[in-house]
């Protein structure tokens, strides 16, 4: 093979990762988030001598902000501190084979603090050409710690416990340094306990995104 040939062959081979470097900047990024919660009725056993106790909330909000590092390999983690919202709307309960309602008045809101790992799927890394290659579909999962607070109605409480999370998105890089995201990400704390009850809390949540990469 001749030198001309293997310069070619050498240059083809390198050109996905020169297309990854155009696109996305591998290194320290600060990203602010925001969206709708969306939190699941909630289960309560055992409350007052009720049993099949169920809450339901409105549509809340979150924010978050978070600070990590996303490698050119793809993947990425951080640390993202968050604040989250729902007011509640009724209660649900069966006693004695009957069951009531009412309307509840308050709200559950969580400080959350998790560390979060991903893998972004650079399409410039598979051959994407123009805008397509500044695209990134991306997976991650996250564990930490979530500060719960109850007020209105059902008392003011507070309890921490351990959660988790689940993520999936798409990602669009403006610049090398600046790019949006809009995702879904799936979260629980599925230890929640106020006041010796305990609460399942799960939600659904609808994100939007802004990141700066250093």
């Amino acid at each position: 093979m001749t030198r001309k040939a293997l310069a070619t062959l050498a240059f083809a081979m390198f050109l996905p990762n020169v297309a990854v470097a155009q696109n996305w900047s591998e290194g320290v990024y600060a990203e602010l988030r925001g969206g709708a919660t969306f939190l699941t009725d909630s289960d309560i056993d055992d409350l007052g001598g009720f049993t099949d106790i169920e809450l339901e909330t409105d549509t809340g909000w979150l924010v978050e902000g978070a600070v990590g590092y996303a490698h050119n390999s793809g993947l990425r983690g951080e640390i993202a501190l968050g604040y989250r919202e729902n007011e509640f709307d009724e209660v649900e309960f069966d006693a004695g084979g009957s069951s009531f309602s009412g309307d509840l008045d308050g709200d559950i809101s969580a400080f959350t603090t998790m560390g979060n790992v991903y893998y972004d799927f650079y399409l410039g890394k598979y051959g994407a050409q123009g805008a397509a290659a500044n695209l990134a579909p991306f997976v991650g999962a996250g564990i930490g710690l979530a500060v719960f607070d109850t007020d209105g109605d059902l008392g003011d409480e507070q309890e921490t416990t351990f959660a988790y999370q689940l993520m999936a998105g798409l990602a669009y890089a403006f610049t090398p340094n600046i790019s949006a995201s809009l995702g879904y990400s799936f979260f629980s704390a599925p230890d929640a306990e106020f006041d010796g009850t305990d609460v399942d809390y799960d939600s659904h949540n609808v994100i939007a995104g802004i990141r700066y990469t250093f």
